[in-house]
């Protein structure tokens, strides 16, 4: 899904989208801002 109109504000390689992804979870689940769901 690569539109040449649009400017993405990341633009990172795939591994390092998933660590951002994955930092964005920890994060998250860390302060429990999502659904109130736990951490594995």
């Amino acid at each position: 899904m690569k539109d040449a109109n649009t400017t993405t504000t990341f633009e990172l390689t795939p591994q390092q989208r998933q660590d951002t992804v994955t930092k964005f979870w920890c994060y998250a689940c860390k302060y429990k801002v999502l659904l109130g769901r736990q951490c594995k």
